[in-house]
């Protein structure tokens, strides 16, 4: 899993969870986040490229197989 990040006093500690903004500007829905099962700081109000992009490469959906079509028989 991974965590989300601050800058405090000019270091960069882990934080109890993705603050509002960086979800929203990664292009996530409420459902879509939850499906993630990331943590969720509803008291930061800060926003981190760092954190911003780790969400937008989860949000792109992955490439699925194609599946083999079938032939189509006909029917006498």
């Amino acid at each position: 899993m991974h965590q989300a990040y601050v800058m405090h006093r000019e270091l960069r500690r882990k934080s109890r969870g993705f603050s509002c903004q960086e979800i929203t500007d990664a292009g996530l829905t409420c459902p879509q986040f939850n499906a993630l099962k990331l943590p969720w700081d509803s008291r930061r109000k800060t926003k981190y490229a760092e954190n911003v992009t780790y969400l937008k490469s989860l949000a792109k959906p992955e490439a699925k197989p194609a599946k083999p079509k079938k032939a189509k028989t006909e029917k006498k």
